[in-house]
């Protein structure tokens, strides 16, 4: 048998355990056998180690791998809860069951809807201003809210692209529905839903049409025969409806005809028709070939592209220079700020300056000239009697009537009849003593709220609701009464000249920023109503001072247009807190005398004109920097150090207007101002190219001082510099004082007045005193209680006395040599 290397293993190592008597080669040979034996062993050894260890080390990384590979950990999102309370008369669906809300919309006329997500600031803002319009028109619109935001709901899942929270959507049962863009507070939500519920105005007679006119800025009329279908009405009620998306709050009325006999005594010739009424025009709806269809969108754009109105009435809400950008082209503009409240039927102070535009408007030469007179004056008419009605006396006096029941009678009266009815042998085979009890499904009238009485009933207690909510926003606003005096007529003022004004009305209690910027306090204002001309061309605006009337607005009008307005300066308001304005309050110099003070319009010209002293003003676009600030701080001191009266100043631009011929087109703008005694300044502006610092301040400040001031201060400036320029300095000065004379001594020469030249001969007298006192200084002699230097001073004091010539001198001088030439 062959062995194998098992075999031989296992056999050598018994035989180490037996005693052997073995030759020495024998010996030998065993022992490098045990060698090579212990050599292998440790390969093998080595070899399974390492085997173990890659091993392990796989097995640590497949671990790892496992670990972090299992799917990452997403937080769950909050469960939804309420977002409108439960007793609230708003239906929440909070957990964004869309198809459930929109089974509630189908059962309901009209309903309004709010797409919120309750994390959604503006959603919780508008939350209760929408539970607002719900308490006042919750018998008559359907109001849900849904939640859109809620992962996983219908809602979410339907429309998870909604870029912005709330979406208002008001729905009737055959439309698709309304988008409200309008402002979201309770009182515009009601007047639009109001809108929604009735979008069409029937019209009967031509009296309809024409009370219309006289109410609306524009009417947009179709004619729908109803005699072979309503396809053509429904239409137009569709174009009604989607109109109020554009037009919140109304200034379109839509109005239908549907006789044709009305029609042909309008001058409709083809039906259907549609034809958009304008103050001073008419637009008609015409199809020139059959691909031009009566639908929706071709309406919808016709109406739009061709309305106009004299008085633009802004909403700007967010995008305010959107509003405005359209009549921001250099022409001016007139702005009546007053309460535009929505829920009134009409605005007398709106309408007046509606009359007054198209007054303004109607050129002679126009062949609308004399309808759009007497429109002005059906105008005039429903204004005042608008004005003279007073709905809430009138509610206040409504008895509501209680429903009249009819008595029933008792079984004692039926007895009786039964009687009755036996001794006259009438045939009755039973009677029924629970006659008053027998149960039906007919109302009587008077309980039935459906009936002609109660339909008045409840219309009477829901335009009593709606007036006291619109009294919450504020009271009814007119104008003034005119007492007396005739009023200015203004017709077609704007063809006379080169510009015509924009005249906008925009809402005072929902933007009273825009007339505290203005520099107007509109709460303080006169039933918050305040008129103001903005002329951008010129950098000017106008503020009407007196009572909104129809007077006033005229004369206004009138006197710019013939260039008599004063020019009202913007100023600071108070008592704007919600300008969000963080002003400059801060007071520069501390406890040292010299400080900064902030100016208004007010006080700006009583500071500048302070005789004998210079006064240095800093104009700022907001708030100054500190740089023009220390400069300003800097200058004033060095000059009231050098003997000149100096005080420093700053104003905000952004909040306070300057005179016209101060304006500056670039921040700061450093202002000197040198007052003669005579109540008007002279001013000097500091170069734009410069660097500001105080030294600049102080150099422009002494060129505006005269002669003898600026002498007196040049000196006091060189006894504060060192030795080495003491010396540059008195140089400077004499060569200033050289040339005076030399200036003075040729006018002296040129004039032939004997007054004027007397004059000119006392100047050089005392400025060959001050050039002997200079010459006769020294570097050394520029310090404090010099004698020498008192002499140089009291010198140019006394050249002070007699620096001055009379301005008739002057004047007399000018007309002889006029003469002369």
């Amino acid at each position: 048998m062959i062995p194998t290397v098992d075999s031989e293993d296992i056999s050598q190592v018994t035989s180490l355990k037996e005693k052997h008597n073995l030759t020495s080669d024998v010996r030998d040979s065993s022992e490098n056998s045990q060698v090579a034996i212990q050599s292998n062993n440790r390969d093998i050894t080595v070899n399974m180690l390492i085997k173990e260890l890659v091993f392990c080390i796989a097995l640590a990384l497949t671990t790892y791998g496992a670990l972090h590979n299992t799917p990452s950990k997403v937080s769950k999102h909050p469960q939804a809860v309420r977002f409108f309370d439960s007793e609230s008369v708003v239906t929440d669906w909070y957990r964004g069951q869309l198809a459930n809300a929109l089974a509630a919309v189908n059962l309901a006329d009209v309903s309004f809807i709010m797409y919120y997500a309750p994390w959604d600031a503006e959603s919780q803002h508008v939350r209760s201003e929408f539970e607002k319009a719900a308490n006042v028109l919750n018998d008559r619109v359907h109001f849900s809210a849904i939640n859109c935001w809620n992962p996983g709901s219908e809602c979410r899942l339907q429309h998870n692209k909604i870029p912005s929270w709330p979406i208002l959507m008001a729905y009737t049962v055959n439309s698709r529905g309304v988008l409200y863009k309008g402002p979201r507070d309770a009182h515009h939500m009601v007047h639009f839903l109001g809108l929604v519920m009735k979008p069409l105005e029937r019209v009967s007679s031509t009296e309809d049409l024409v009370n219309l006119l006289s109410i609306y800025d524009a009417v947009a009329v179709a004619y729908t025969p109803l005699t072979d279908t309503s396809k053509y009405y429904n239409v137009w009620y569709n174009v009604a409806l989607k109109s109020h998306e554009f037009d919140t709050v109304g200034e379109i009325c839509f109005a239908v005809v549907t006789s044709a006999e009305l029609a042909v005594d309008l001058g409709v010739e083809s039906l259907p028709n549609a034809q958009l009424m304008l103050w001073n025009d008419t637009k008609e709806f015409k199809t020139e070939n059959e691909n031009r269809s009566w639908n929706e969108s071709t309406l919808m754009q016709w109406v739009l592209e061709n309305f106009s109105q004299p008085v633009a009435r802004i909403i700007p809400m967010w995008k305010k220079s959107f509003s405005f950008e359209r009549y921001a082209d250099g022409s001016p503009m007139l702005l009546l700020f007053t309460p535009l409240n929505p829920m009134y039927e009409q605005l007398p102070s709106y309408s007046l300056l509606r009359e007054v535009a198209m007054e303004y408007y109607n050129c002679k030469n126009n062949d609308t000239n004399q309808w759009i007179a007497e429109l002005i004056k059906l105008q005039q008419v429903q204004r005042l009697i608008y004005q003279q009605k007073n709905f809430y006396k009138f509610c206040q006096e409504y008895k509501v009537k209680k429903p009249i029941r009819k008595q029933k009678k008792n079984f004692y009266d039926n007895y009786e009849q039964c009687h009755l009815f036996e001794d006259n042998d009438s045939k009755i085979t039973k009677m029924d003593t629970d006659k008053e009890n027998v149960g039906t499904t007919m109302l009587p009238r008077e309980d039935d709220p459906l009936s002609a009485e109660g339909l008045i009933q409840g219309n009477v207690e829901h335009l009593c609701r709606l007036s006291r909510f619109a009294a919450e926003l504020g009271p009814p606003i007119s104008p003034a009464k005119v007492t007396g005096g005739n009023i200015t007529h203004i017709d077609g003022l704007s063809c006379t000249g080169n510009t015509s004004l924009h005249m906008i009305a925009v809402d005072s209690v929902q933007n009273h920023h825009f007339p505290e910027a203005l520099g107007i306090d509109i709460a303080r204002e006169k039933d918050m109503t305040a008129v103001v001309i903005l002329d951008s061309r010129h950098g000017s605006q106008y503020v009407l001072a007196e009572e909104y009337s129809a007077k006033s607005i005229r004369d206004f009008i009138y006197n710019y247009t013939r260039n008599e307005l004063r020019r009202s300066l913007r100023t600071q308001v108070a008592d704007a807190v919600h300008t969000h304005y963080y002003g400059l309050n801060d007071v520069i110099g501390g406890d040292d005398v010299i400080g900064v003070a902030d100016l208004t319009s007010r006080t700006f010209r009583r500071f500048v004109t302070a005789p004998g002293t210079v006064s240095l003003v800093a104009v700022c676009g907001g708030s100054c920097g500190a740089h023009a600030s220390r400069a300003l701080l800097g200058a004033a001191r060095l000059l009231s150090r050098c003997g000149v009266p100096a005080r420093a100043a700053r104003l905000d631009a952004a909040r306070h207007d300057l005179p016209a011929h101060l304006d500056a087109h670039l921040y700061p703008a450093l202002l000197v101002f040198v007052a003669d005694g005579s109540g008007e300044a002279d001013s000097r502006v500091y170069p734009l190219s410069e660097r500001v610092s105080s030294g600049g301040l102080v150099a422009l400040a002494l060129r505006s001082l005269g002669v003898p001031h600026h002498l007196r201060a040049r000196v006091a400036l060189c006894s504060a510099t060192s030795n080495i320029e003491k010396k540059a300095c008195l140089r400077d000065i004499r060569e200033h004082i050289s040339n005076l004379i030399g200036t003075n001594l040729k006018y002296w020469r040129r004039t032939d007045v004997r007054e004027l030249k007397d004059s000119l001969l006392r100047r050089l007298q005392h400025l060959n005193q001050i050039s002997l006192h200079l010459s006769l200084l020294h570097s050394t002699d520029l310090k404090e209680n010099n004698l020498k230097q008192k002499s140089l001073l009291d010198a140019v004091g006394a050249l002070a006395n007699a620096w001055r010539i009379d301005v008739s001198v002057l004047r007399k001088n000018s007309t002889t040599t006029n003469r002369t030439r």
